[in-house]
């Protein structure tokens, strides 16, 4: 490699650099500025650590959805899970029992570690399958019969078995169902049979589009919506948790 290659990738790694402080600390100022999310500053600082979600433990969710869920009385309730991390550890400590799928192999061993001699959860690493040409899906990513997912590192991969873990349980078994995953459409329709009335789903990146057909499933539900600052993300995010009714 050449003297000037070395100083261009050099001089790439420090504009990279000072273009994510420029943005983090406009962004800071930004979170200032919104009265009703300022308090939400230095939590959302501290969370730029690296392992912050980890080490907390925390969803990875909005500020003001986390709040709510702090408020509700979590001991002794039954959760399930669609995507791990920090908030398998959050239901943990607040006393719940928690069934978590993961999709990842890398992270869940990661996690896993930190799980060790926890009895409260039931850890599940459920990979996405090659589709077959027979099985190709009709519809796209926004369709919950799809299975599908619009990450283009799982182009051509079903999560058929991953969504279909909760249907091991019986009918309302859940108290509180998350989907912060894959195929996340498919999640919500399987999750809803198998929510308790009264349950919580919490469906977080609810604004996006993709979700929005499956989401229109759900208009029997309370919905109550959360949008504004979410731990290690510069920028806005959404998390709507939705009360199924009695």
């Amino acid at each position: 490699m050449s003297v000037e290659s070395r100083s261009s990738g050099i001089f790439i790694v420090y504009a990279k650099k000072i273009y994510r402080l420029v943005r983090t600390i406009i962004f800071a100022f930004a979170i200032l500025l919104r009265k009703s999310h300022r308090r939400h500053a230095l939590k959302w600082l501290s969370s730029m650590r690296p392992g912050y979600l980890l080490h907390k433990p925390s969803p990875w969710i909005a500020f003001d959805a986390i709040d709510y869920l702090n408020a509700q009385s979590l001991e002794g309730r039954k959760v399930f899970e669609y995507g791990s991390g920090g908030s398998t550890l959050y239901w943990i400590t607040r006393g719940a029992e928690c069934v978590s799928v993961e999709h990842d192999a890398i992270w869940h061993k990661k996690l896993k570690s930190r799980l060790s001699g926890i009895t409260d959860v039931d850890y599940r690493l459920i990979s996405p399958t090659p589709l077959k040409s027979s099985d190709a899906p009709g519809g796209g990513p926004d369709d919950p019969g799809s299975y599908i997912t619009s990450n283009k590192n799982y182009l051509g991969h079903s999560f058929r078995s991953y969504v279909s873990q909760i249907d091991e349980f019986p009918p309302c078994h859940f108290d509180l169902v998350m989907v912060d995953g894959r195929a996340r459409p498919s999640c919500i329709r399987h999750a809803m049979s198998r929510l308790k009335p009264g349950g919580m789903l919490v469906v977080d990146n609810s604004d996006r589009p993709t979700y929005q057909r499956a989401l229109n499933s759900l208009r029997s539900y309370s919905r109550v919506s959360f949008r504004g600052v979410v731990p290690q993300l510069v920028g806005w995010g959404q998390t709507d948790i939705f009360i199924k009714d009695h």
